[in-house]
């Protein structure tokens, strides 16, 4: 039951950060770019649909598991997650916002965690989600969660980095060539 909670004060603090981090008022606005596609929205109803599943499941007890080490486990990679996450918000700074766009005078940034991973930010929030229904003991939720957010970050993953070889072009390209799209040496 410990870590049920912990895992739910985890995603709490996951939503608390995404209002305290971001710089700015059109940072913190939600609008339709045309390089989003849909991509905020479809992240959104994701982490909507893997709270609402997890508290369903969590009450019907429906794919639940009592494994207290695997739990214990899964809230350090929550940990992790949102460290990674706040690192990477901190690095971009202004430029962490709601839906992807670029702004006038924008740099490329590749310090701190961006050295190696371009994506940085979407991989603590991957790490989150998806410990998240192990923290919790529920198989169910955690292979929703894991697949819903992996397939909603594909999709990000893929808008982004079209947009960034638009705005950046020759600069953005050669940065891919000596980073990872989010996990080191895989991916």
């Amino acid at each position: 039951m410990f870590q049920m909670v912990a895992a739910y004060l985890c995603l709490a603090m996951f939503f608390s950060l995404e209002f305290l981090a971001r710089k700015g008022r059109r940072a913190k606005k939600l609008f339709l770019s045309d390089s989003d596609h849909h991509s905020t929205i479809y992240i959104g109803l994701c982490f909507f649909i893997v709270m609402i599943l997890s508290a369903l499941l969590n009450s019907l007890r429906v794919g639940r598991f009592y494994d207290n080490r695997v739990a214990n486990i899964a809230l350090v990679v929550m940990s992790i997650g949102l460290a990674i996450r706040v690192w990477a918000m901190l690095v971009l700074h202004k430029y962490y916002t709601r839906t992807l766009y670029t702004t006038d005078h924008q740099h490329l940034i590749k310090s701190g965690p961006y050295r190696l991973i371009r994506h940085p930010g979407y991989l603590g929030t991957c790490l989150v989600w998806s410990a998240a229904g192990l923290a919790m003991q529920n198989t169910d939720v955690f292979i929703c969660a894991t697949v819903l957010i992996l397939l909603a970050y594909f999709y990000r993953i893929r808008n982004e980095e079209h947009m960034m070889v638009r705005e950046f072009g020759k600069d953005y390209l050669d940065y891919v060539r000596h980073s990872w799209r989010m996990i080191p040496f895989v991916w």
